[in-house]
């Protein structure tokens, strides 16, 4: 144990030391080059826009996304065809609708000229459209808008604490609109006020010799009430200044908006193309830098609560196998023999359902893995946020790819306990996941299309086209992969002898106290488990990070620390509550160990996340990471639990009972 949790914190210091220095080479950058005699194409910029995404304030009945162009939004199109951006699969499950912008679509933007007060487009907004926007600005509802793969974010100065330090970091949205809730005295109090006209400021830095990249955006919206927008006026400006009231949506008649849009280039030498992102996550990494202290306080308390678990169960194991030494009574002899030393003949039964629980305990390993190896990916840099969606379309790609995880693992369990239906444990495997992962999928896309109204297309749903192509996967790269690993592990599991013999009468089971009820095992077990997570929790998912796409590497360093920290977790209360039964006289553990992590990670997570972080409005986001760390959680307190029956159940262990036995008899 000692050795174990040695190594496991050393290669967990030195991936994190690794990881903080090591970054793979990028792929080649677009360049462009200033005021360009012949344009050309790879010289113009496009500016790019996804789906209007809700905050984290938003109302619980209005927790929706809406394409940019949304008809009850009325920002009009460009007449061009093909506006659309090519979007991956995770792209697309998780809402994004890219299209670019109707100005720089219809208009060739050159790299290096700046724009001037240009019109967008002009709309004319009706009543109850004008409500519903207003609901929008609101609820804090943002603009995503990307130029060259960088969002067009606020710029925002941040003082550190405990210094003089000023942190400057870049947002990947912005609002669209302003709400003012706070000041009473305010003209404009408690009334939302439209964004109409964006400056955009584009950071440029030299790449090589007259070739520029881009290394960053930023946009102050600004909201102006004007009667008409006149491109030939020589007073442009005055329509796209501060001067002037601004912006409000008559609820009454008909509103006309002219939205407007200014670029502006500076350069900036101090950083590099490499170096780009450093702003867009500096916040994330502030947050970041204060959690590490508190996941190696876990590590010492996990370190020292495991040390002491391991030496009570073997010294209560070493304790009885020394009484073979020296002689004792009968009646010594007798007294001693209790608890988890009258199982030896039951101790190996067969649970019930063996082949749900195997298929159970593989797929936890199968999700670790999988988990494991994204974080591995995102540590290395392979995971640029650059590429939307990316970590959800490998994340799927490499669950599809290793099912082998869970039929090997599921197998070998199945014919440790002497399994014999091979062909019921081979077809759960393929099937029981895969069809409970779809089937949350399905109900998400359900619920998205109810909760709406009727009149309202939201990105949220994800399309019926996207959905099917789950199928092919499932039949052509799950399916062949998940029989191939349950066929190896029955291979190599072939020639294997049974050690055990399990009596034909079962051993009546006494009376368990209350403590040993599920729910109150698994209040008690999980808290050490869950307080490895509920950072992660918080500044992962809360603030839609893998939504957004912008995860930095050290926030793949720090989750995957905290699945290591938790599955060992897990390991150890698999250890606790198995050898707590085995001293009640309970020889059915095997459930009872597996759904105490369970069902108390997945109560823990999604309690926590619908009741204390967010409100119900996300019960399907917290259903579905509940039951995919419950997974996890659960079958690493099994290996737990298999773990200490081998040790006090292993051949030697046997040879001392038997002897026990026989000078009794």
């Amino acid at each position: 144990m000692y050795a174990i949790f040695t190594y496991f914190f050393v290669f967990l210091v030195a991936f994190i030391g690794v990881s903080e220095q090591f970054n793979l080479p990028k792929f080649t950058p677009k360049s462009y080059q200033l005021q360009k005699q012949d344009e050309t194409q790879s010289n113009f910029l496009h500016i790019l826009v996804n789906h209007l995404t809700a905050s984290k304030n938003v109302e619980l009945n209005n927790h929706n996304m809406y394409d940019f162009f949304n008809k009850h939004i009325h920002m009009c199109k460009s007449e061009k065809p093909n506006g659309r951006a090519l979007e991956n699969l995770g792209s697309i499950l998780l809402g994004d609708r890219i299209y670019q912008l109707p100005f720089t679509q219809s208009n060739e933007v050159s790299f290096g000229i700046d724009v001037a007060c240009q019109k967008i487009c002009t709309s004319k907004i009706t009543q109850d459209d004008a409500k519903f926007i207003d609901d929008l600005i609101i609820n804090e509802y943002q603009y995503q808008w990307f130029i060259d793969d960088l969002p067009i974010g606020k710029r925002y100065n941040l003082k550190v604490k405990g210094g003089d330090a000023v942190l400057e970091y870049y947002t990947n949205s912005f609002d669209m609109g302003y709400y003012d809730h706070t000041n009473e005295k305010s003209e404009y109090y408690n009334k939302p006020l439209i964004y109409n006209h964006f400056d955009i400021v584009i950071e440029y830095s030299e790449h090589a010799g007259d070739e520029y990249v881009i290394v960053g955006a930023t946009v102050t919206p600004l909201s102006i009430k004007r009667n008409t927008f006149n491109e030939n006026s020589n007073k442009n400006s005055n329509y796209c200044s501060f001067t002037g009231n601004p912006k409000e949506l008559s609820l009454d008649t008909e509103s006309m908006v002219d939205y407007t849009i200014s670029l502006k280039y500076n350069i900036v030498n101090n950083i590099t193309y490499e170096q780009r992102w450093d702003k867009y996550l500096a916040f994330q990494k502030l947050v970041i830098s204060s959690d590490w202290n508190n996941l190696f306080i876990l590590l010492g308390i996990n370190f020292a609560f495991s040390i002491i678990i391991y030496n009570i169960v073997m010294w209560n194991m070493n304790k009885y196998k020394q009484q073979t030494n020296f002689e004792k009574t009968l009646d010594m002899e007798f007294d001693d023999d209790q608890g988890w030393k009258l199982l030896l003949g039951d101790i190996y039964r067969q649970p019930i359902r063996l082949s749900l629980l195997c298929c159970l305990v593989g797929s936890g390993i199968h999700i670790m893995v999988t988990c494991l190896i994204i974080t591995v990916l995102g540590s290395l840099g392979l995971l640029s946020p650059e590429n939307r969606g990316i970590v959800a379309t490998i994340a799927i790609l490499i669950f599809t790819l290793l099912p082998g995880v869970t039929s090997f693992v599921s197998m070998k369990l199945y014919l440790f306990y002497d399994g014999r239906l091979f062909k019921r444990n081979m077809a759960l495997n393929c099937c029981l996941v895969p069809f409970i992962a779809f089937g949350l999928l399905l109900s998400m896309n359900i619920i998205n299309v109810v909760k709406l109204p009727s009149h309202i297309h939201s990105p949220s749903v994800i399309p019926l086209k996207t959905l099917l192509v789950f199928v092919p996967l499932w039949i052509f790269i799950y399916v062949p992969s998940s029989l191939l690993g349950s066929v190896v592990a029955k291979k190599l599991t072939k020639t294997e002898k049974t050690q055990r013999k399990v009596n034909k009468i079962q051993r009546l089971i006494p009376h368990q106290p209350f403590v040993t009820k599920l729910v109150f095992i698994s209040i008690l077990v999980s808290a050490l488990p869950f307080s490895s997570l509920f950072l992660v929790l918080k500044h992962t998912f809360t603030n839609n990070v893998i939504v957004d796409g912008i995860i930095p590497k050290e926030q793949f360093v720090l989750i995957g620390a905290s699945l290591i920290i938790v599955a060992y977790n897990c390991f150890i209360m698999g250890v606790c509550i198995s050898y707590a039964m085995l001293l009640l006289e309970n020889w059915k553990w095997c459930w009872k160990v597996y759904m105490s992590l369970f069902f108390g990670m997945f109560l823990y997570i999604f309690v926590y996340g619908c009741l204390i972080l967010e409100n119900y409005h996300n019960f399907i986001k917290y259903l579905s990471l509940g039951f995919l760390l419950g997974l996890i959680c659960g079958s690493f307190s099994f290996l737990g639990g298999i773990v200490c029956i081998r040790k006090m159940f292993g051949k030697s262990s046997i040879d001392v009972l038997k002897s026990q036995s026989e000078r009794i008899l």
